[in-house]
């Protein structure tokens, strides 16, 4: 029966095409929910949550998806991967050349909501797997979906991963660097060498692409840096020709864990007959602010309950309002919420309303229980890159997290390699 249904779906894969009309097919390279129902969406390395979605090539490396549907129903999730190159845009190379297995597969783990106010169905797949094993390194786009009654892939939301063949070594370090023009405190500056160890790279000008990612962030990733010193055994970047980030602050945080027992940033929960609705306390502006160091985890989210249960399918969703007291509305730009529970992404979801006669940004968002870390990011009207620095403050003691992704295009090919990829802290 698995078989048939497979066979099925490869059928209609075919017939439908692999890509997407609408608002589908111009963001189909981005990490997105197209459907409202689809909250809590993570993908990472199977056993450790908190890690890269990454694996290496040829090894026994599993990533995790899982995934809540809030309409409780079974629906007939499939899935399939597309290659794309370092920036994102879909790769001209075929499936059948970087997949062996079937190119679309069932997910079959799912599992209706136990106890909670807001009924869901939580869903799980492992994968590469028996049924889809992936041959060749670099981006992809996981692609989760049903078909309509027009036989059309109805695309439910995508995930970005990466795949590793490590056959360079990236050696980095961060550098303070004073920003030019009249904004304040320093920036963190990303210097760093790659060093190939099994080739040799040809013309790295054109054929090396990297990029550097603060935390988990993409809108202000950087991009189409150039080496400022080639030679045979190593590739240098100095941390002077762009490769430099504003320092932001900690990551403000708070705990949903326990809905029972109110937390120091919760200031009260209440019981709906739509679910549970929880104020956090009016957050300040820290533009002016001393720096204190706190831990934090970069932005990240931890999925929990207390007392012990299952946060997968007993965990509750929960109305999270936010307030940031602001005497006026900033005309300039919008503000946005960043960090894992808006998906690192600047969505209508992630946006701050200012409400006049509160004179405060406010803000409220459906999430699941658990521990969860953001920052205030101001987007300038005709930007899509986030600035912290207005509300956060800006700080170089601040730790934060660097990741380098390091693509070679080899000569002769149609496709970005992923051939090292290194995580540095400040």
């Amino acid at each position: 029966m698995r078989q048939l249904m497979i066979l099925f779906s490869l059928f209609l894969f075919f017939v439908s095409g692999t890509t997407d009309t609408g608002q589908a097919q111009e963001q189909v390279n981005i990490s997105q929910a197209y459907r409202d129902y689809i909250k809590t969406v993570d993908l990472h390395l199977e056993g450790d949550e908190r890690s890269y979605p990454l694996i290496r090539l040829n090894s026994t490396d599993q990533l995790k998806l899982t995934f809540d549907d809030m309409m409780a129903d079974q629906k007939n999730y499939q899935y399939t991967i597309v290659h794309c190159d370092a920036y994102w845009q879909t790769s001209a190379i075929e499936p059948w050349e970087y997949i062996e297995g079937y190119e679309t597969d069932l997910i079959e783990d799912f599992q209706i909501s136990l106890g909670t106010a807001v009924p869901y169905t939580h869903y799980s797949l492992v994968f590469p797997n028996n049924y889809l094993q992936i041959t060749k390194s670099g981006n992809y786009l996981l692609q989760v979906f049903t078909w309509n009654e027009n036989d059309e892939k109805d695309l439910a939301f995508t995930q970005r991963f990466m795949v590793l063949k490590n056959t360079a070594e990236t050696e980095g370090k961060i550098k303070k660097r004073f920003p030019e023009g009249d904004e304040s405190g320093y920036l963190q500056a990303v210097s760093f060498s790659i060093i190939p160890k099994t080739f040799q790279i040809i013309n790295p000008d054109e054929n090396l692409k990297v990029v550097i990612r603060q935390n988990r962030r993409w809108d202000n990733a950087i991009t189409d840096l150039q080496p400022t010193s080639v030679r045979p055994d190593r590739i240098e970047y100095d941390a002077l020709q762009g490769n430099s980030f504003f320092s932001g602050n900690e990551y403000r945080n708070f705990d949903i864990k326990d809905l029972r027992n109110r937390t120091e940033q919760v200031k009260y929960i209440e019981s709906t007959s739509e679910g549970y609705l929880v104020l956090l306390h009016p957050d300040e502006r820290r533009t002016f602010k001393q720096y204190i160091t706190e831990e934090d985890l970069n932005g990240l989210r931890l999925i929990r309950t207390e007392p012990d249960k299952d946060p997968q399918t007993e965990g509750d969703y929960v109305y999270v309002n936010f307030r940031l007291p602001y005497d006026y509305p900033i005309g300039i730009g919008d503000l946005y919420l960043i960090g894992e529970l808006t998906g690192w992404q600047l969505t209508s979801e992630a946006k701050m309303t200012y409400d006049f006669e509160e004179k405060a940004y406010t803000n409220t968002l459906f999430l699941k229980q658990g521990y969860y870390e953001y920052l205030y990011a101001f987007v300038p009207n005709e930007s899509f890159k986030g600035k912290v620095n207005l509300i956060e403050g800006n700080h170089f003691e601040t730790g934060n997290e660097y990741s380098i992704f390091v693509y070679y295009h080899e000569p002769g090919t149609d496709y970005d390699r992923l051939i090292s990829f290194t995580v540095i802290s400040k």
